[in-house]
């Protein structure tokens, strides 16, 4: 009978290890410690249960008592996952008890039993702690993830080299160290690096090093303790990955508050190193939307290399002809879509025009005014007409001083004509606008004898704009979505 399983292939000891019945556990391993206890339809041992609820003094009779002790758990995790998991409120249980659960484990005594599992089984079984799940993360890898000192120094102090395992797949994997700074955890770089002083040199799949890692993490005590404690910084700093990128680069996707407190405190690192696709790390904070002030530069040295760099030309290994840098190419990118914008208000500008001068239903012979002057239509078609006709005049405005700003190249000039060609564009939807209203208001007026096609126009008129418009802002969205998930794809692994 305890052999026999259930429906979901529990024997007894799992029932009795679930439900915490001490003495009931204890007599079923005396009474057939040879038994091999295998798995359950939820790939659950008793051992793991017992790791897994933190039931100490099961786990220790059964580590002791049992002659052929299964260690294994479900995802391909071992009973030593289990423990350094559960600690922290890690269980098969409903979300709306979790905070409970996780504060009732770490304050009261299963907090204490989580690390005497952690320490028995280390001490019955060393090997576990090297052993992966399906994702490839091993004990040590949830422990210093989740804030489990006690645990990780465990591990570490009996199984040294389990540091130098990569959490991870064949293609995109990390180190324990880069975990470590990746979620801020500064007392387990410490104690990696004691242990291991070799950690500093160690990159992930991209090639990146832990300062990679700091500052895609935008962790400031990271980088701070990387600065204190490395005598190896300026190999770190200076450091490409796969893509050419040296930390510097990475500044780019940082907090503007960040990026500026770093180059403050070491304005003498080469900020405008290339890499693989010829962006410096200014050229890649451009092109993620967000510019950095020349004040930020005030070193004699950066502005003496930045001019250096704006007469320097980049070679174009397709064409085998050398090209203008890219801030140039972004002067260039933004007249050309200018250009094009006031042609537009140009003819929306004429157009307007003539519909003030010409308005519709004509004019009064003898009096002079328009013979709609009393329509409501005629009237929403004057005021949308007059915006309009303003709006476009100004966006051709806003292009004359985009021109006279766009005389010279430089980072400031580049953020200014950025603001004027906002407003240039916003100016020009706005008139776009007016002259669809105009018109609509327009057909109103002078269908009004005919009310069911003045009325349908005028819904027809309304509704297509809007769908067009919807479908924009909809693809837009999820490609700025898509756009998102793969750098938060990217930073997390």
């Amino acid at each position: 009978m305890i052999e026999m399983w259930d429906g979901v292939k529990d024997t007894a000891l799992h029932k009795a290890v679930r439900m915490e019945h001490l003495e009931v556990a204890k007599l079923l391993i005396e009474e057939d410690p040879e038994f091999e206890y295998l798995a359950n339809d939820d790939g659950e041992t008793p051992i793991y249960i017992a790791a897994e609820l933190q039931f100490h003094g099961c786990l220790e009779e059964m580590l002791n008592k049992c002659i052929k002790p299964t260690y294994v758990g479900p995802l391909g995790r071992n009973a030593l996952h289990a423990a350094i998991l559960s600690g922290f409120g890690y269980t098969k249980i409903s979300k709306s008890i979790k905070i409970l659960f996780f504060e009732y484990r770490t304050k009261g005594s299963r907090g204490e039993f989580a690390t005497e599992c952690t320490k028995s089984l280390l001490k019955k079984k060393i090997c576990l702690c090297e052993q992966t799940d399906i994702f490839g993360w091993t004990p040590l890898h949830y422990a210093i993830k989740n804030k489990n000192n006690k645990a990780a120094r465990m591990i570490l102090k009996r199984k040294t080299p389990a540091t130098y395992i990569c959490a991870g797949g064949n293609d995109e994997w990390t180190t324990a160290f880069h975990i470590a700074a990746k979620h801020g955890k500064v007392e387990m770089m410490k104690e990696i690096s004691n242990r291991c002083p070799d950690c500093w040199e160690m990159v992930n799949s991209k090639g990146q090093n832990i300062l990679h890692e700091a500052i895609l993490s935008k962790n400031v005590n990271v980088i701070r303790h990387i600065e204190e404690s490395s005598d190896q910084f300026e190999n770190l700093v200076t450091h490409k990955d796969k893509d050419g990128n040296t930390p510097l680069h990475l500044l780019a996707f940082t907090r503007r508050s960040i990026r500026h407190q770093f180059i403050k405190e070491h304005p003498m690192l080469n900020y405008f190193a290339f890499n693989k696709k010829h962006q410096t790390m200014f050229d890649m904070d451009i092109w993620d939307g967000r510019l950095i002030s020349d004040r930020t530069l005030r070193s004699k040295r950066l502005l003496l290399h930045s001019r250096k760099f704006a007469h320097r030309m980049i070679p174009d290994p397709e064409h085998g002809v050398n090209t203008l840098p890219t801030m140039e190419k972004r002067f260039e990118a933004v007249m050309k879509i200018s250009k094009t914008q006031v042609v537009v208000a140009t003819l929306v500008l004429t157009m307007t025009f003539a519909a003030g001068i010409a308005v519709p239903g004509g004019y009064h012979q003898e009096k002079g005014y328009p013979l709609l002057l009393q329509n409501t239509a005629f009237k929403a078609f004057i005021i949308a007409d007059t915006i309009s006709f303003l709006c476009s005049f100004c966006s051709i405005a806003v292009y004359v001083m985009l021109v006279r700003k766009a005389s010279r190249y430089s980072r400031r000039r580049l953020e200014i004509l950025a603001i004027l060609h906002f407003w240039q564009a916003g100016l020009l939807t706005l008139a776009c606008y007016g002259v669809v209203i105009a018109f609509l208001c327009a057909m109103y007026a002078t269908l009004a004898p005919l009310r069911p096609l003045a009325i349908a126009d005028l819904i027809l008129g309304f509704f297509i704009p809007i769908v067009v418009n919807l479908a924009y802002v909809m693809t837009h969205k999820l490609l700025w979505v898509r756009n998102k998930f793969r750098l938060y794809k990217a930073r997390q692994l």
